[in-house]
């Protein structure tokens, strides 16, 4: 240890001046502290910026990465634009609303299946469908094309099945969230809307506030239309956080309510909700 001290010493009684004259000259020290500062603002705008870029580009296909099945899950075509949809359709029991379902991005007709005799067994009717480029609907899936899907058949269901506004239930699941609030700023006629794990925007899924350039700004839709809104979210969910139906529901004008549900994630708020589901739902729209 002795050995280094010394040589510690040595070197800075040789270099003395030199290191003098450096912390001396304060010029020189502010220009160095500003081209540091300038550096670290830098590096620290692109180590945020670069990620975000790449996600406004791949934000789309995250959202909608085009689920496919190897044969129709519907009883039905329709047409959306350019492209013809997978549906199906089963008309309501007397008194009982019909349902405008808006799946989610990782869920065909055929997945839900279950989940749609569930509502038909209850006397709802239902109108499912699969969005262009998913399951055995043709095109391709984008926010603007699911805008189009969902109101071809809300026009489907108000004017070939002759269904009144005030009888359709509107409800989405996740990114079917999207679809639904879209519809529902279109239509606030409509008897309700129902949200299921849904987001305030697809940036806020990863991020506490929204960002210009956004997807899906379902707090947007919210902003200024009265109707009734119910919202159900598990206080488990990884991959939507709780905060999202929180906004959303701060958000609401009209009449509503945010049934949080105990240790449920995401993917299995159904399982979770269990027949507590069926009964808000009822109680809510008042059947």
């Amino acid at each position: 240890r002795g050995i280094v001290t010394g040589e510690l010493m040595f070197y800075l009684a040789k270099n003395a001046s030199v290191i003098g004259r450096f912390f001396m000259d304060k010029a020189k020290l502010k220009r160095w502290g500003r081209f540091i500062l300038k550096r670290l603002v830098i590096y620290s705008i692109l180590l945020v910026t670069i990620p975000l870029f790449a996600g406004y580009i791949f934000m789309e296909h995250l959202l909608l990465p085009e689920v496919k099945s190897p044969e129709a899950a519907g009883n039905m075509k329709l047409l959306s634009g350019k492209f013809e949809l997978d549906v199906f359709y089963h008309p309501p029991q007397p008194g009982k609303p019909v349902i405008l379902y808006s799946h989610g991005n990782a869920e065909t007709l055929a997945s839900i299946r279950l989940l749609l005799q569930e509502f038909i067994s209850c006397g709802y009717g239902v109108l499912a469908y699969d969005y262009a480029g998913y399951g055995f609907s043709g095109g391709k899936a984008s926010e603007k094309q699911v805008y189009c899907d969902v109101g071809s058949v809300y026009d489907f269901l108000t004017a070939v099945k002759k269904i009144p506004p005030q009888e359709i239930v509107v409800m989405g699941f996740s990114v079917g969230s999207g679809a639904s609030c879209f519809i529902a700023r279109k239509h606030p006629e409509i008897k309700a809307l129902v949200l299921i794990a849904p987001f305030a925007s697809a940036v806020e899924v990863m991020l506490p506030f929204a960002l210009p350039g956004n997807r899906f700004n379902n707090r947007k839709c919210l902003q200024n239309i009265m109707l009734p809104v119910l919202i159900f979210h598990g206080d488990n969910d990884r991959i939507i956080p709780l905060r999202n139906s929180r906004k959303l529901y701060q958000t609401a004008l009209g009449r509503k309510k945010l049934v949080v549900v105990k240790g449920a994630g995401h993917n299995d708020i159904f399982a979770f909700a269990g027949a507590g589901f069926f009964r808000e739902l009822s109680n809510f729209t008042g059947e």
